[in-house]
């Protein structure tokens, strides 16, 4: 029997066996690929953007201000790039229950009062040049001004990463312009051919990233566009926006970010000993593991309090002296404790502001 494979691998008769059978099982293929192409990761979910729903803001750094072709950090995951000379604030606002049909909980509320003289975008970095590469690639999304028009574009950025000698960046702009007026019921799409990445150079970082960037060119002047619930896809239609389960969303986001604090007075960060009469040893475990060994930090050498033998001593001194992507050694540095004894770390001496900080974005 003559036989011919789809990308799933499901065979189908030759013309020989049945004059009709070829058509009516290219049919079946082609509707059960269809199927299959929905479910791109293991929450079921098909989404290259994660926290697409702007609900991990871990850093509390919205509203974000950002100026003058600097970029700063809107809510996980998210970034806004400001163009030369323009001034952009960022915001998650939340949405009146109810206000439209099928309303999430947040948008990004995107102002820019001074247009500048480049282009001002918001974007995410999709861990893996590799990501659409050679494919089509579709980006969809919701967006809505309060009155009148703005003109907004959508572009990728293939980033081979660093170490070695990586390729330069590879910039790709959609070629359809998306006119936003008022209705929050239009869904935008735009489609980009992914150029291919053959022969090009990875860097052996292992830090390379497809960047997804929605634009706003300068001469589209100054105003507020609110976007909501981003979607990007590998191929040439976007199946029905459908959010992560909110755990997942934010064991995501931990791979690239995790911070702890600041909390109430008396969390307790974690348990060790204390090595010394100067020193205790705690170990640190992550949520989640994370994409490579993080830089961990410190609000502040004295935000926090070791608890030993019903006594309370400050830090002088915060050190991760250890780190993997699944935790990491922490040295405190005090004075008066005695050798041997078990204590833990708390964030009495500042509730206000003590927090640890993983960073392993790309």
């Amino acid at each position: 029997m003559t036989t011919y494979s789809s990308t799933y691998a499901l065979p189908s008769p030759g013309l020989a066996d049945a004059p009709n059978a070829p058509a009516q099982f290219a049919a079946l293929t082609a509707a059960t690929e269809t199927a299959l192409n929905t479910v791109r990761d293991a929450t079921g979910v098909n989404n290259l953007l994660i926290n697409s729903r702007f609900e991990v803001d871990q850093r509390v750094a919205s509203p974000a201000t950002v100026t003058g072709a600097s970029t700063g950090w809107v809510v996980d995951r998210w970034k806004c790039t400001s163009g030369t000379g323009a001034t952009n604030v960022v915001t998650r606002t939340a949405i009146s229950t109810g206000s439209f049909a099928g309303a999430p909980r947040y948008k990004m509320a995107w102002n820019r009062s001074v247009a500048g003289s480049s282009t001002s975008y918001l974007h995410q970095r999709i861990e893996d040049v590799r990501n659409g590469a050679g494919k089509s690639v579709t980006v969809t999304f919701n967006a809505a001004v309060s009155s009148g028009t703005s003109d907004v574009t959508v572009s990728l950025v293939q980033c081979f990463g660093t170490g070695g000698s990586p390729s330069s960046d590879v910039t790709t702009v959609g070629a359809t312009t998306i006119t936003v007026t008022t209705s929050t019921s239009t869904r935008h799409t735009v489609t980009i051919s992914c150029p291919s990445i053959s022969g090009k150079t990875i860097g052996s970082n292992e830090d390379s990233y497809l960047e997804v960037r929605i634009n706003r060119a300068s001469a589209t002047g100054t105003g507020t566009v609110d976007l909501w619930e981003p979607q990007c896809v590998i191929g040439s239609t976007a199946p029905t926006y459908v959010a992560r389960n909110p755990q997942q969303e934010l064991a995501l986001c931990q791979r690239y970010y995790w911070q702890w604090g600041p909390f109430q007075t008396g969390t307790a960060v974690m348990n060790g000993h204390c090595w010394s009469t100067t020193q205790m040893i705690g170990v640190l475990n992550f949520p989640q593991p994370m994409r490579t060994t993080p830089t961990v930090t410190f609000s502040a050498n004295n935000d926090f309090t070791i608890a030993s033998g019903g006594t309370a001593f400050t830090s002088t001194l915060m050190a991760a002296t250890t780190t993997y992507p699944t935790g990491t050694r922490v040295d405190i540095t005090s004075s008066g404790l005695t050798a041997g004894r078990g204590s833990w770390l708390e964030n009495t001496a500042d509730p206000t502001n003590a927090a640890i900080y993983a960073t392993a974005e790309l």
